[in-house]
């Protein structure tokens, strides 16, 4: 179960203090700079520029403390930390301020609250997603531990024509689907809806009974959460 195992580090690792990591830079051009580490993997130097794109690749828009699980056991915590959903990169600042980039090694990313380092604002974990060729790519784990609810962004670059200049101009374009991971098997939803939350996660009586006396239609990312903690709390599902 990993994320039972990803959330057992919260309990053990001190957060008051994040630290950069060591690091070996190859490339000392502009923009993000890739770099050979043995922990995070090696990767082949690439230049990132994104300032003529409009829009945001970036899970969130501002850098915050993170812990980087690592595949090959142990963790990492960083101070300044972005996860670029477009590349699956993460990008992060070193101790100098230069941005670096890591996408090798990295099997999970909790995020931090900016104002209180104790604090988890989201968890992000690497999967193979079976409608993208066993692609593995950062899901949004909002809810659950045996059985979870994952969140699969999907950032496509295009061109579009500015109504005003009339030139063709590069957006990042954001859409989202949702994944059910039961005990490990992953089933992509076709709508974050009643009938596809129940097509995955055959409903016990207690489970119909909950969503009955809570009115819960799951119809929304909340109704769907709240059903996936209450899944994962009752004893049918541990």
């Amino acid at each position: 179960m990993r994320l039972l195992i990803l959330l057992s580090f919260l309990s053990t690792v001190g957060y008051g203090q994040m630290s950069s990591m060591d690091y070996l830079p190859i490339s000392g051009a502009g923009g993000a700079t890739r770099f050979n580490s043995y922990t995070l993997g090696r990767k082949t130097s690439e230049r990132l520029d994104y300032s003529e794109i409009k829009g945001s690749c970036f899970s969130d828009g501002d850098w915050s403390a993170a812990l980087l699980v690592l595949i090959k056991g142990g963790n990492v915590k960083l101070k300044n930390v972005k996860l670029n959903l477009y590349s699956n990169d993460i990008h992060y600042l070193d101790d100098r301020g230069i941005e670096l980039v890591a996408s090798a090694g990295i099997t999970a990313i909790i995020f931090f609250d900016k104002k209180d380092s104790t604090k988890v604002t989201s968890v992000f974990q690497r999967l193979a997603i079976p409608s993208e060729q066993n692609k593995e790519l950062f899901g949004q784990v909002l809810a659950g531990k045996e059985i979870q609810l994952v969140k699969q962004f999907k950032i496509s670059l295009v061109t579009e024509v500015d109504p005003v200049t009339s030139k063709s101009e590069y957006r990042f374009r954001t859409t989202s689907d949702y994944l059910i991971i039961d005990h490990k098997n992953i089933s992509q939803l076709k709508g974050l809806n009643k009938a596809s939350i129940l097509s995955v996660i055959k409903p016990t009586k207690e489970q119909e009974e909950w969503l009955q006396s809570n009115k819960n239609k799951l119809k929304s990312e909340a109704d769907a959460v709240a059903f996936i903690m209450y899944c994962n709390s009752a004893p049918q599902s541990r």
